[in-house]
Formats: C-alpha cells, sequence, structure tokens
C-alpha cells in the first residue's frame, strides 16, 4: 500500500539505526531484499542513497559474489590496520578478483604480505575512479607504495591511512587529487623520510583537509634547518594535527604553516637532551580556535615516558585539546623534558588553574634521585594556578620542592594557589613552611 518514496525513507532510517548498532561495519541490506520482488527493486534502485556496497574479506568467495549480485560498488577489507591479521594465501586470489573491477572499488583496507606485493602493482595502474577509502599497511615486506596508483587515477579519494609504507610520491599528491580529509602516515620508515619543505607545498593545496598525523618510525637527523618564510601555508579545514619525531622537524614544519581552526594537537617526541620548541606554541597560538584556552593541565609519568595533556572544563563538557608526550625512562630527564617544554608554552598555561601530577606505580625509572630545580621550574610555567594535585608516589618530591621554595623566598611561584592535595591526610611540615613565608590565604588541604 506504501508508495516506493515511503519505503526508501523507511528503508534509509532502517540503515542509519543498523550503522549506528553495527559501529563501522557494513549494514544488513541484503535482508531488505530478500523480502520481496517490490523491496529489491526499490533498493536497487537507490544505490547511492542506500550506501549499498558488496565487502570482500576473509574467506569471501569473491567470483561467486560478484556473480550473485548486480554491479554495486565494492569493498575490499582484510586488515589494513598493522594489529590485524594479514590475508591468508588462499584470500589472495579473491583479493585480485575485486581489483580487477577497479571503477568498482570505493573502499581499499589491506594489508600486503610479501606474495601479495608482487601482484599488486599491476593492477594498481588502472583509474579508480569512486575510490574514497584507502588504508594500507604491510606485514614486514618493506612495501614501497606504488607512485604511480595517486596519479590522477583516484578523483573521489578522501581518506589516506599508511602503515609502515613508504610513500615516495607523497610531494606529488596534491597534483592528482585535493579531496583528502585525512591524511594518516603512520610509522614512517627510513627509506619513506621527507623534508618538511618538501610536504609543505602539497599540504598547501588539500583545503578540505581536516586531519594530518606525520608519525616517523625512528629518530631522523634533521639537517637542513632552515628560517621560517614570511608567508606560511594556510590549511584552512585543520582540526586534528599528530606528530611523532624530533622537535627539529616538527619546528621547521609548523613554522611554515597556519591552522586557525586547529582544536586538537597530539604530539610524541623521541627522547633527545634539548628541547626547544618556541615555534610549536606560536603555531597553536596562530589558531583561531575559542577552545584553546586550558583550564586544566595532567602531567603523568611512566616507565616509558612523561606526557602532559592539556583540557579545557566547562559547565557543559571537558574538551581535550593537545598531548605532549617524550620518550624517555628516567625520572629526572621527564621532568627536565617536560619544563623545558612548558617554558616555551608559559602563556598559555598561565590560564591553567588546576595541575594535576600523576606517576604510574611502580614507580618510574630514577625516583630516589631528583632535581628540586627541575621541578621549580615547571611550576613556574603555570603561574595562574589554583589547585594542585599530586599523587602519593611523587608526593615527596613536591614537597622537597616546596621547602626549596620557601627557603629561597620564591614566592612568585605559585601566587593564586588556592588547594593543594599531595596524597597524604596531613601537612607536612615544609608546606606549612611554604604556606607561612609565602604569606599565601587558607590553602583547602584535602
Amino acid at each position: 500500500m506504501l508508495p516506493d518514496y515511503v519505503l526508501l525513507e523507511i528503508f534509509d532510517s532502517y540503515r542509519i539505526s543498523d550503522v549506528e548498532s553495527l559501529r563501522g561495519r557494513p549494514w544488513r541490506w541484503q535482508k531488505l531484499v530478500h523480502i520481496c520482488r517490490r523491496w529489491r527493486l526499490v533498493v536497487f534502485a537507490s544505490p547511492l542513497r542506500l550506501a549499498l556496497q558488496l565487502t570482500c574479506s576473509y574467506g569471501t568467495p569473491v567470483r561467486k559474489l560478484l556473480g550473485c549480485w548486480p554491479p554495486l560498488p565494492l569493498a575490499i577489507e582484510y586488515g589494513g590496520l598493522p594489529d590485524l591479521k594479514p590475508p591468508a594465501l588462499e584470500d589472495e586470489d579473491n583479493i585480485i578478483a575485486a581489483l580487477q573491477h577497479p571503477k568498482r572499488i570505493w573502499k581499499i583496507e589491506l594489508i600486503v604480505t610479501k606474495s601479495l606485493s608482487e601482484k599488486l602493482e599491476p593492477l594498481m595502474q588502472e583509474p579508480f575512479p569512486i575510490l574514497s577509502h584507502l588504508e594500507i599497511s604491510h606485514d614486514r615486506t618493506g612495501w614501497v607504495f606504488p607512485s604511480t596508483f595517486l596519479d590522477g587515477n583516484t578523483p573521489r579519494l578522501r581518506v589516506i591511512h599508511l602503515y609502515d609504507v613508504a610513500f615516495p610520491a607523497l610531494p606529488r599528491l596534491h597534483l592528482s587529487v585535493n579531496t583528502i580529509t585525512s591524511l594518516g602516515l603512520v610509522n614512517i620508515p627510513s627509506d619513506g623520510y621527507f623534508s618538511p619543505e618538501a610536504i609543505i607545498p602539497c599540504l598547501s593545496m588539500l583545503t578540505q583537509l581536516d586531519t594530518l598525523s606525520i608519525l616517523f618510525q625512528s629518530p631522523i637527523l634533521h639537517r637542513d634547518r632552515s628560517i621560517p618564510p614570511l608567508r606560511r601555508a594556510i590549511l584552512p579545514s585543520l582540526i586534528s594535527f599528530g606528530f611523532r619525531g624530533t622537535s627539529e622537524y616538527l619546528e621547521d614544519l609548523v613554522a611554515k604553516l597556519d591552522a586557525p581552526l586547529m582544536a586538537h594537537i597530539s604530539i610524541k617526541f623521541f627522547n633527545q637532551l634539548v628541547f626547544e620548541v618556541p615555534q610549536l606554541f606560536l603555531f597553536i597560538g596562530r589558531a583561531k580556535n575559542v577552545l584553546w584556552t586550558p583550564t586544566e593541565a595532567l602531567v603523568y609519568s611512566s616507565q616509558k615516558g612523561i606526557s602532559i595533556d592539556l583540557t579545557r572544563r566547562t559547565d557543559i563538557e571537558v574538551h581535550e585539546l593537545s598531548r605532549i608526550e617524550i620518550s624517555c625512562r628516567e625520572l629526572d630527564w621527564q621532568v627536565s623534558s617536560v619544563a623545558q617544554i612548558c617554558g616555551h608554552a608559559s602563556l598559555l598555561l598561565s590560564c591553567v588553574e588546576k595541575l594535576d601530577i600523576r606517576a604510574k606505580s611502580p614507580s618510574p625509572s630514577g625516583l630516589q634521585e631528583f632535581d628540586v630545580a627541575q621541578w621549580l621550574e615547571l611550576f613556574h610555567s603555570f603561574r595562574g594556578m589554583k589547585e594542585l594535585q599530586v599523587n602519593s608516589t611523587l608526593g615527596p618530591m613536591v614537597e622537597s620542592a616546596l621547602q626549596q621554595a620557601a627557603a629561597e623566598a620564591t614566592f612568585g611561584v605559585f601566587p593564586a594557589l588556592r588547594r593543594v592535595h599531595l596524597g597524604k591526610t596531613q601537612l607536612s611540615t615544609s608546606v606549612e613552611q611554604f604556606i607561612a613565608a609565602c604569606h599565601l590565604p587558607i590553602i583547602q588541604y584535602y
């Protein structure tokens, strides 16, 4: 009794509900077409509206699948992320069968094995006119992504995620496609290194890019340091930025970029002695996003490294703004590294009202040996701090820092402090001396 357009609306509502419940997995449209001939005609008449696709995955008999259904878009899903299982030998024939229909493929998620890599390159020379999502990793093969694949053959590509894969054609990416919204280069091997100067022209042309990740596999010495240009490239849509590498590389990269809408940044540095990162916080300061006013900071130490998370808390929600992480084991190096980085961000950190310092149990290396001056240097960047919270593992160190601050009459370190929690039930003598010496208002100690 219902007209076709009403059935289509009902089917689309079912699709939306099904997608939400399946959390990203393909929705089960096959149920609808098996009800009756009319439903089948309505569904197949609107493949784009209903996002119809055929999924080729582990154990799928692809040639049989292609023969049973109309020529719908294909999704090739054999891994992609490196923590998933690679395709088995018996899957390779099915992968090849699907790739022989490049005009129908809209999604490729694939772990490239050694035997499969030898068969892929000739198949990736054809145009992929509807390909939207590309996620490739390799199974310890050292595979190099074919430079000709993106040479004007993928006009609708929006997502590129490569894991452990060298991508020599990256600097020329903008010449073939500028519709990309998410670019993730993860665990970039040493033979896939590219300089900031090489990638900037590419990024500046990707005007729809909202997510960018550049994560190197290991520290690579960046020799060709350059002076920041007078005019920077603008990434008008960038919201999220991730980086792993050396501070020198990051400095040269962000000095040449503006991202006015950026709302989240995640940085991981390899271990090094000196962190000079003024350009990083100038880059953050150029963001026009109104959220970039952190109210809370969490410094977290573990046996693998130390991190600092900045968030903005309002009465309605909590916004995660940034994370900066340093890979080093010794606690004194950890504190020194964070103190150096925070020293370049004193203007940004002056808005932080709560500082939370924690250490994972068991305690990090070097707990018994620490430099009180490093803690005071760290605290100096948080001049607007009203609340200080430290877990019991690091409480004694902070007490020593407060005691030295009182002895040296460095009263200006905590001008706004009102509440303290050092993981104990009562004030120690050193903390009481600090409060008295600094003439602070009554501090709520809990």
